[in-house]
């Protein structure tokens, strides 16, 4: 399965490039299922992005668990 899709996320004004602001696609062309990921961290700037890319890794390391399990990890 091939999907197209494009992510953009912009940091707000005076955050130095910095968003809490995240998104990954996941696809498992074994099971023909794809894993949407959206991260809205609390916050701004440098400490939020932290956060963000720390959800999307641990999403990706589990993204063949159950999706209750993801969501609760």
């Amino acid at each position: 399965m091939k999907i197209s899709y494009a992510i953009e996320c912009r940091p707000m004004s005076g955050q130095d490039g910095y968003s809490g602001d995240a998104a990954r696609v996941i696809e498992d062309a074994c099971n023909d299922a794809v894993l949407f990921i959206v991260v809205d961290a609390l916050g701004h700037g440098r400490e939020a992005q932290k956060v963000a890319i720390k959800s999307l890794d641990y999403c990706q390391q589990n993204a063949s668990s159950p999706l209750i399990d993801i969501l609760e990890g």
